[in-house]
Order: C-alpha cells, then sequence, then structure tokens
C-alpha cells in the first residue's frame, strides 16, 4: 500500500491484519445509538496508518451511505470530535485547511506555514495546492502572497 503520505517519520504503523470492513462496521456500531463508545473509536482511529484510515473511510462510505467524518461530527463534540475528524482527513486536505487556518484574520502564523511548506515533498504539496482549491476555490499561491511580504513571501 505504497502512498507519498508514508516515510520514515512518525510511530504508527501499518496495523497488522488490517480489514477496512471490519473497522469500518466495529465504528460504526461505536457511534450507533445512544452514547459513544470512545475507547473503540480511540483503538482503531489510533492504531492504523493514515493509508489504512483512508480506507476504513472508503469503506464506511460504501456499506452505509455517509461520510464518516460527518458521523463523527454529529456524534462527537470538542476537542475529541476535532481529532477523530482530524484523523480521517485525507493529509492533503488536512494540511489545506490548517494552511487557511494560519492565514485567517489579523496576522500570519508564520510558524504554521514554515511548518508545512518545509517539510512537505513536491508531490505533496502539489497535492496540497489542488486540495486547497478544491475546498476553497482559490489559489494556494496567491493566498499565501497576499498574507505574507518582503523576504518571508519570497
Amino acid at each position: 500500500m505504497a502512498s507519498i503520505w508514508v516515510g520514515h517519520r512518525g510511530t504508527v504503523r501499518d496495523y497488522p491484519d488490517f480489514s477496512p470492513s471490519v473497522d469500518a462496521e466495529a465504528i460504526q456500531k461505536a457511534i450507533r445509538g445512544i452514547g459513544t463508545d470512545e475507547k473503540m473509536l480511540i483503538s482503531i482511529l489510533t492504531e492504523r496508518s493514515n493509508a489504512q484510515r483512508q480506507l476504513i473511510v472508503k469503506e464506511y462510505q460504501a456499506a452505509y451511505g455517509k461520510e464518516l467524518k460527518d458521523d463523527l461530527k454529529g456524534d462527537l463534540s470538542g476537542h475529541f470530535e476535532h481529532l477523530m475528524v482530524a484523523l480521517v482527513t485525507p493529509p492533503a486536505v488536512f494540511d489545506a485547511k490548517q494552511l487557511k487556518k494560519s492565514m485567517k484574520g489579523a496576522g500570519t502564523n508564520e510558524d504554521a506555514l514554515i511548518e508545512i511548506l518545509t517539510t512537505r515533498t513536491s508531490r505533496q504539496m502539489k497535492d496540497i495546492s489542488q486540495a486547497y482549491y478544491t475546498v476553497y476555490k482559490k489559489s494556494l499561491g496567491d493566498d499565501i502572497s497576499s498574507e505574507t511580504s518582503g523576504d518571508f513571501r519570497k
């Protein structure tokens, strides 16, 4: 399972004996009805690699006809909701949203821009730029250029 978002960084590895359908069913059971089995969500979504989580997202959509992130948003709240949704968000979309957030409002969070823009490969940046345009209908390069100045802009 090759992915441009997998490399030597991080400690989460592919989960052995992975089954997206088994995981999607377990997640659906964890959020169905009254109450949420938060321990089940944590054990599944934090013990799978990002590539595996994206397969779970696809399987969940196919099996239940709903977006997993929407079901998580509807069932959870607060920081836990944000974390669980982030875990099922494709990496390029997550980075695009973080870049937008770093440029929102007065001032720019230059640390966030630097972190993302200097640690991603050219291919990853291309995917982030495409995701940014898909989500915001704006050019990432244009937004960065309009929110920065001087040597930092260059």
